[in-house]
């Protein structure tokens, strides 16, 4: 069994035309099944990031819609929970297999599992009472 070496790094010290796939997907570029052809270590050698040559990446495939609905499909399954079947706004945990509600939390509807932000019920209350004693722009300081 042969072991691949590669190129090593300093953090900060890869040339430019070598990148990580993050960095290669914010260029809009995929690596396009190339194998790495350098790393970067860092944190004393425990954290290796493989770097792969930007000339040989191939421009990211396009969003089709048949794609779109795959995602959207997917991340709606992973958002619902199988024992109550409520979408609850955010991916349950794998390592509890349902909602917190249903694992034992506490017992509260869907429209409070957004703690920390506001609803979309909240959010049209408050325009609906700013606009019926209003006029002016609520974010306006006042002398």
């Amino acid at each position: 069994m042969s072991e691949t070496t590669y190129q090593v790094y300093a953090w900060r010290h890869a040339p430019g035309h070598l990148l990580t796939r993050r960095q290669l997907r914010a260029r809009g570029l995929r690596r396009a099944g190339q194998d790495p052809v350098a790393e970067v270590r860092w944190y004393r050698g425990l954290k290796v990031a493989y770097l792969y040559d930007v000339n040989r990446a191939l421009p990211v495939r396009p969003m089709t819609p048949g794609r779109a609905r795959a995602l959207a499909a997917a991340m709606r399954a992973r958002r619902t929970c199988p024992k109550c079947g409520i979408d609850r706004g955010y991916c349950i945990p794998r390592s509890y297999g349902a909602c917190w509600p249903c694992v034992g939390g506490d017992d509260h509807d869907q429209e409070h599992d957004y703690v920390g932000w506001e609803t979309p019920r909240d959010v049209s209350l408050r325009e609906a009472a700013w606009s019926a004693n209003s006029t002016t722009d609520p974010h306006r300081r006042t002398a």
